[in-house]
């Protein structure tokens, strides 16, 4: 939409979309923070509003500066709910149960990836604001199921947030999972980025956009959790990290040789 009906260059949306990441993941740190503080369901409440008020905002973005300012309200929002989740996740399962936990979450959330573009390919043919404003109405109903949270105790510490980060910094093992998530970081953010470019070069139609994110999510629910489990029988989380790494970059390359939406 921003390329194509805006004008707006490629590059400047991806600018957009990665100040959106930095402020998201950037912000996770105090949000964690504050969730500590005035505990993980009220956080999640507040990050839901402010993140359906960002999306709401891009419906209203035909410049730079607004698109910007919108990318940044929405992730501010994220950054709310980023940690208190995880947080909330960690105090209500056990070591066992929170692979399975995260594999059944990723499905679910699959299934949803699976309807939205549809939808929002759907309403494309009344115009993207309408778009905009039922992703901002989905999010705020959001707050339904926020409400039911239960109170999750969290350790209140006397110790600064430095401590923390300290903590954090001297777990290796963490950096370098964190490192190897870089990778797979800036690949799924192709899915945003150049793959709706390249899916529009190839077939002129914006629909098949919704048709690529679709098929994407329907893989995703499909695969992941069966082969999770069929792998985890043999091989721990840190063997197979770098191996699904290896199966994207490979993808990518792969995607970059197709002339076609088929092989696509």
């Amino acid at each position: 939409h921003f390329v194509k009906d805006i004008g707006m260059a490629a590059s400047a949306v991806g600018i957009a979309l990665a100040v959106r990441e930095f402020v998201h993941h950037g912000f996770a740190v105090a949000g964690g923070a504050l969730a500590d503080r005035v505990g993980s369901a009220r956080m999640l409440r507040a990050g839901v509003i402010v993140r359906a008020l960002g999306v709401a905002c891009l419906a209203f973005a035909d410049d730079m500066t607004l698109l910007t300012a919108a990318m940044v309200i929405s992730a501010f929002g994220g950054g709310l709910t980023e940690a208190p989740y995880h947080a909330a996740v960690a105090s209500v399962t056990t070591e066992q149960s929170r692979q399975r936990y995260y594999s059944i979450a990723s499905v679910v959330s699959g299934a949803g990836s699976i309807a939205g573009p549809l939808v929002g390919a759907w309403l494309l043919r009344f115009d993207f604001r309408v778009v905009c404003l039922v992703s901002a109405a989905c999010l705020g109903a959001n707050l339904v199921a926020a409400s039911q949270l239960p109170s999750v105790k969290v350790l209140r510490r006397t110790r600064s947030i430095f401590d923390g980060v300290g903590l954090v910094l001297r777990d290796r093992f963490f950096l370098t999972v964190t490192a190897l998530m870089v990778g797979y970081s800036f690949t799924l953010e192709q899915l945003s980025i150049s793959f709706p470019l390249r899916v529009y070069e190839l077939t002129g139609n914006s629909r098949d956009v919704g048709t690529m994110t679709a098929l994407v999510a329907v893989t995703n629910v499909v695969l992941q959790y069966p082969l999770i489990w069929f792998l985890g029988r043999s091989y721990t989380p840190s063997q197979l990290l770098p191996l699904g790494l290896l199966v994207m970059g490979a993808g990518i390359g792969l995607i970059g040789l197709t002339h076609a939406f088929a092989p696509f």
